[in-house]
């Protein structure tokens, strides 16, 4: 069976950060290389994030990898892995 490969792009993540509850215009201004923790994700958007991820892009994320993603870049190398 063929898998199809999808990309994910930052816009992508941003998009789906706003569905956890921050601002549209915050997340238009997230760093990707910053930390989201310091930039307004806090401790119950962020594991939201993580499940909007899983889902869109279905792919699972284990406790160990949620510890490593920190910024929107941590997100995006995993998403986009070869």
């Amino acid at each position: 069976m063929m898998r199809l490969v999808m990309t994910a792009t930052l816009d992508d993540l941003k998009r789906l950060i706003v569905r956890t509850g921050l601002s549209p215009q915050t997340a238009d201004r997230l760093d990707p290389a910053v930390p989201l923790t310091r930039q307004g994700v806090d401790s119950i958007a962020h594991p939201l994030f993580i499940l909007a991820v899983e889902e869109r892009f279905g792919v699972h994320v284990s406790e160990e990898q949620a510890l490593t993603l920190r910024t929107l870049d941590d997100f995006m190398a995993m998403l986009n892995m070869a």
